[in-house]
């Protein structure tokens, strides 16, 4: 049977696992044998998409010069140079000085070096008024990666405050937390679909889940007639302004939660919106991962053991 090839290929590669760089060193895939590897993965080809705006007509050669010389002064062993990628632009002409083209390179065989080689060529080109990437395969599979981690950490805090509001009838509309509407309105329906509140909060409001609304002076008079003595007034005030939340009395470590979120707000952020994340990002990212797994695995063992 004849190969197809138009056919992505894929690979085995070695990755650096600080920051998943490549390492390639072998032209062809089906040749590469691997030796003492620390870690193998399976990669597609990479696929680089970006929109340049520039006042000149010279792109098209721009791009395949570059790609060749950085091929050529690369480590990678070379056959021919048609093999190692496919390049595809669109270009509109804004006017008779500035055009916007969409540049797509699809790489087959390449390294880190050749990566940050080109794009460094694209932002220190003095004709290219402005480069945005909008398209980085390798990114959206590390992305895609913190996304379920991000899924299995909220779904544990999810857990944790739905046992424990059940536990002591704690209802977060007394809380500092806002819920939303359509949630409210909808509410049954949602249930059948077995989510409860927790899904329809906003992930910041876990930073407010342990401050009590303080109640208006109507809600008090209201609920200030019943009062038969003078204990059982400085009751009710005391659980009407005690801003500390009930549940943390059962279950203490809950209170290291809003920590964890507010180390994950930007975070989440980022990975939501497709951007490059910092080492102090990816920090919180770890830090917060330790809180909420260590007050999950807390919570689960009083739990085995009816503690809680």
């Amino acid at each position: 049977m004849e190969k197809d090839p138009h056919k992505p290929k894929t690979f085995i590669i070695k990755a650096d696992e600080l920051g998943g760089r490549f390492d390639v060193k072998h032209h062809n895939p089906e040749e590469l044998v691997l030796e003492e590897v620390e870690k193998e993965v399976i990669i597609e080809p990479l696929i680089l998409k970006y929109i340049i705006v520039y006042n000149n007509n010279i792109l098209d050669e721009f791009v395949e010069n570059t790609l060749k010389y950085l091929y050529e002064t690369s480590s990678i062993e070379l056959e021919e140079i048609s093999d190692l990628y496919v390049t595809e632009i669109i270009t509109i002409e804004k006017n008779e000085d500035i055009k916007i083209s969409i540049v797509e390179i699809e790489f087959f065989n390449f390294n880190e070096e050749i990566i940050n080689g080109f794009q460094k060529k694209i932002i220190d080109n003095e004709d290219f008024i402005e480069v945005c990437k909008t398209y980085d395969s390798y990114k959206l599979k590390e992305n895609q990666q913190y996304l379920e981690e991000l899924h299995i950490l909220e779904m544990k805090i999810r857990e944790i405050f739905t046992v424990l509001t059940r536990l002591q009838d704690v209802k977060l509309i007394d809380y500092e937390i806002a819920i939303r509407k359509e949630y409210t309105e909808k509410k049954e329906i949602f249930n059948r679909q077995l989510m409860n509140e927790f899904f329809f909060m906003e992930f910041s409001s876990y930073k407010n889940i342990n401050k009590k609304r303080k109640p208006g002076f109507n809600a008090f008079l209201e609920v200030i007639r019943d009062i038969e003595s003078l204990e059982e007034l400085k009751l009710l005030t005391n659980k009407l302004f005690n801003l500390s939340l009930e549940l943390d009395e059962r279950f203490n470590e809950a209170t290291r939660i809003p920590e964890a979120i507010g180390r994950l707000e930007g975070f989440r952020n980022d990975i939501a919106h497709n951007r490059y994340l910092s080492s102090k990002s990816i920090e919180n990212f770890l830090k917060a991962k330790e809180i909420i797994d260590d007050v999950y695995d807390i919570f689960r063992l009083k739990c085995i053991n009816r503690d809680i």
